[in-house]
């Protein structure tokens, strides 16, 4: 099997009046059942949220990504408060 290295950056953000709703659970499964897999032949997937967000962690996990137990510290721009916040990684891999 030849060696893939697929780079997507999708980052999410739903108004908190639609939070609750499934939406960003769907978004995600949709991505990754009718875009990763069959157009971009994905086999892993690996994403993150801040550690402290467990709606977000949440989300992927609904998706199908389970947590590694890889963690990281991220830098927050200035716009957003500056400082450093922790994210935890998650990973999808396609049953072959």
């Amino acid at each position: 099997m030849a060696s893939h290295l697929i780079c997507n950056v999708v980052v999410d953000y739903l108004a908190p009046e639609y939070h609750g709703k499934g939406i960003m659970t769907s978004v995600l499964t949709s991505l990754i059942e009718n875009y990763f897999v069959p157009y971009l032949d994905a086999h892993i997937i690996r994403a993150s949220a801040f550690s402290d967000n467990p709606a977000s962690i949440r989300v992927q996990e609904k998706s199908g990504l389970v947590r590694t137990g890889e963690k990281y510290l991220v830098q927050i721009t200035e716009v957003k408060g500056g400082g450093k916040r922790e994210e935890s990684v998650l990973e999808w891999r396609r049953n072959v």
